[in-house]
């Protein structure tokens, strides 16, 4: 059975001066030798 994908909404800046794009994006996951932080 397929793990069910889990979606978050969130704005994302893809680069200096862009205005962000805001939709449904992927669940951060942390790499090795990373961790995720968590802003509010």
């Amino acid at each position: 059975m397929k793990a069910k994908e889990i979606f978050m909404k969130a704005a994302i800046i893809t680069a200096a001066g862009k205005t962000p794009v805001y939709g449904d994006f992927p669940e951060p996951v942390a790499g090795a030798g990373r961790r995720l932080e968590q802003t509010w």
